[in-house]
């Protein structure tokens, strides 16, 4: 699991010696957002898959008395075989609880859910002003 110090080095990506994931990090964060998801275009009519890049996923320490899980993930919503019709950076920071690795679990879990609340929302944004409509005709 990764962290930095924010208020020693911030560009030094240091790892939990003790702490590793149970399964492979794409693999968990794919479980902990289908849980949380209902994708339209996962059904038969869809003209558009949804792409996700993970861009950053660690716990930083701003002090040496506070840290937070930070997710930073692109969104890529694309016509099947075609371009693209929508993209967007989402960030989500959740405090931790405590200043350890199990501590970076909790609040990287949260800003995982969190972020699949932006996900929705832009789903539904996109329904609404239109933006998305192609994918849903």
């Amino acid at each position: 699991m990764r962290y930095r110090l924010l208020y020693a080095d911030a560009a030094r990506v240091m790892e939990y010696g003790q702490s590793r994931w149970s399964s492979g990090l794409s693999e968990l964060l794919q479980r902990r957002l289908e849980s949380r998801l209902f994708w339209p275009e996962a059904g038969p009519v869809s003209r558009c898959i949804t792409r996700l890049e993970l861009q950053r996923f660690e716990q930083v320490f701003e002090t040496p008395h506070s840290s937070s899980g930070v997710v930073v993930m692109r969104a890529v919503l694309s016509q099947r075989g075609g371009g693209v019709v929508d993209e967007r950076v989402l960030t989500r920071q959740v405090p931790a609880p405590t200043l350890d690795a199990a501590g970076g679990v909790h609040a990287l879990a949260a800003a995982v859910d969190g972020l699949a609340e932006q996900l929705l929302a832009w789903q539904q944004q996109g329904k609404v002003n239109g933006s998305h409509r192609i994918c849903w005709e």
